[in-house]
C-alpha cells in the first residue's frame, strides 16, 4: 500500500504530438471537414482561433427557453450555445504552455463573439 502521495503516480511515455492529420476536423486545412460558425483570421487567410458546432452538445440554440412554475418552485428547460473553441491550429501545443499572448487573443475573441 502506498504511503506518500508520489507513491500514487504512475509515470508514462508521453504522447507523440501530430501537428496535421488529413482526417482531423480541427486541423487547418480540413475545414470543409466540420461547418464554422466564427472564426479569427490571420492577414494571410489562415485561421488563429476558430469557432464549430458541438455535435454532442448539452444545449441547443433552437430551443426556446420554457419555463415552468410549480408552487414555489420555479424552473426553466436548458436553453443555449455548447459549441467547440478550436484555440490554435497547432495541435502540438499544449494549453498550459500557450503564450500568453495567444491566450489574450482567444480570450478577447470568445468575449467578442458572445457578446454580439
Amino acid at each position: 500500500m502506498p504511503s506518500a502521495p508520489e507513491q500514487l503516480i504512475v509515470h508514462r511515455e508521453p504522447r507523440t504530438q501530430v501537428s496535421h492529420s488529413p482526417n482531423c476536423p480541427f486541423c487547418p486545412g480540413n475545414e470543409d471537414q466540420t461547418p464554422e460558425v466564427l472564426r479569427l483570421p490571420n492577414s494571410d487567410g489562415t485561421w488563429r482561433v476558430r469557432v464549430i458546432p458541438n455535435k454532442f452538445a448539452a444545449l441547443a440554440r433552437e430551443v426556446p427557453p420554457a419555463r415552468t412554475i410549480h408552487r414555489s418552485r420555479r424552473t426553466i428547460q436548458g436553453f443555449g450555445v455548447h459549441d467547440v473553441i478550436v484555440e490554435t491550429p497547432d495541435h502540438s501545443q499544449s494549453m498550459a504552455l500557450m503564450s500568453t499572448a495567444t491566450w489574450q487573443t482567444c480570450y478577447a475573441f470568445i468575449r467578442l463573439a458572445t457578446m454580439s
